[in-house]
């Protein structure tokens, strides 16, 4: 009795709610959930274990080695994903810091590129919270299909899209540019996924994560956020306000709008900080889409964030672009204070409507 009812309890836990009403996907989409959300939690019991008793490095290969084991979609069976991929070449784009940046290969590994052209590591000449230059290890020049790009300033968070999405534009084709975190390890789905999905709607961006504004109580823009997913294919998609880049996003690399988001990060120091959110905001102002996406292969729940991206030079945990700068600190929920303060910049400034 005590088994079922254990059981029956995960599985509203993990049932997703929106606006107040209960997901509409079949019992079996909801099942696969619910066993994804288990599965996430079991894998951090188990990695913590294994630091134990492998230590650090020893355990993130072990991790890295059972996502890189999990389903992935077969591109190549699907027509028209396999069109799409004649004229929309991908590349993925990821920017780091001088400290984490002989942890990327982690990450990179944790990718599969089958149907990469490249991976694009944006870095520049030095980095802009401290000045600090880059020691770039020779495990990351040396790894596959990784193209080094230097660029002259720091562009804060922003540097992992807009460097990326720039240079693409300039191409004669319709490239695809997913842009990945520097701490966070993914599963073998992921990338397959974002095409499959991109094949479906080529002029949105779409990522693993997304949510309305009133998630940081944020009002005054009509919210173009869906309260319930819609399926295309075995594909659920849901439109959000904001697209949240830590869970990886495929955009339209001649889509994106790099002028308006390099000219609104530089509005203020929030701004700068609430790359997410300026970005989705840029999109927004030109008609981009923002999709969250949801399959067998792929969701947020499969994601796991490695030990260096929860010390505290991440965002998330009050660090800055320009933390000497005189910058206002941010208490309580920290992405929520940042995500209001930019927000109310770019109403006040540029009038997003």
């Amino acid at each position: 009795m005590r088994f079922w009812t254990l059981i029956f309890a995960i599985f509203i836990v993990a049932t997703p709610v929106r606006a107040g009403k209960l997901d509409t996907r079949s019992p079996g989409a909801l099942l696969d959930q619910c066993l994804g959300k288990f599965h996430r939690v079991a894998l951090k019991a188990w990695h913590r274990l294994e630091k134990i008793r492998y230590g650090l490095d020893g355990a993130d290969q072990r991790l890295t080695a059972r996502l890189a084991a999990y389903p992935r979609r077969r591109l190549e069976a699907d027509f028209k994903t396999s069109e799409f991929l004649k004229t929309h070449p991908v590349f993925i784009s990821v920017t780091t810091s001088p400290k984490r940046i002989s942890h990327l290969p982690k990450v990179l590994r944790s990718l599969d590129t089958t149907h990469v052209t490249e991976i694009l590591v944006v870095l520049p000449k030095v980095f802009g919270r401290d000045g600090r230059p880059y020691d770039i290890p020779k495990e990351l020049i040396d790894f596959p299909k990784v193209r080094i790009v230097e660029i002259p300033v720091d562009l804060g968070p922003a540097t992992k899209l807009v460097p990326a999405a720039q240079l693409l534009s300039q191409r004669s084709d319709q490239p695809v540019v997913i842009t990945v975190d520097d701490d966070i390890v993914y599963p073998a789905g992921m990338v397959n996924e974002l095409i499959a999905a991109s094949a479906e709607f080529p002029n949105a961006a779409i990522g693993g994560a997304g949510s309305p504004l009133s998630y940081w109580r944020i009002s005054g823009l009509p919210s173009e956020a869906g309260s319930t997913p819609f399926w295309t294919g075995d594909i659920s998609l849901r439109p959000v306000d904001v697209i949240e880049g830590y869970a990886a996003v495929a955009y339209p690399a001649k889509k994106v709008p790099v002028q308006t988001i390099t000219d609104w990060h530089a509005l203020s120091e929030d701004c700068r900080n609430s790359d997410d959110l300026v970005i989705s905001m840029a999109l927004r102002a030109n008609r981009v889409m923002r999709y969250e996406i949801h399959s067998q292969f792929y969701s947020r729940d499969y994601l796991y964030i490695l030990d260096h991206g929860l010390e505290s030079d991440a965002l998330h945990k009050n660090a800055s672009f320009g933390e000497d700068n005189g910058r206002r600190p941010y208490f309580g929920d920290i992405i929520q204070t940042k995500y209001r303060r930019a927000f109310s910049v770019l109403m006040d400034k540029v009038k997003i409507k």
